[in-house]
């Protein structure tokens, strides 16, 4: 899932659909929910988007 949203950020990136600010902003939340993956085993609670 979490590899998922990671490519599809980066097609909507390379496609001029969101701007460094949000994709920046984005690619670091994956970041941290794939850590909290590895740290306890399972996937994160789903956060609302900002």
């Amino acid at each position: 899932m979490i590899e998922t949203n990671r490519s599809k950020l980066l097609d909507a990136y390379y496609a001029n659909a969101i701007g460094r600010d949000l994709f920046l902003s984005a690619q670091r939340r994956l970041k941290a929910d794939h850590a909290a993956t590895i740290e306890t085993g399972r996937l994160p609670k789903p956060t609302s988007p900002t």
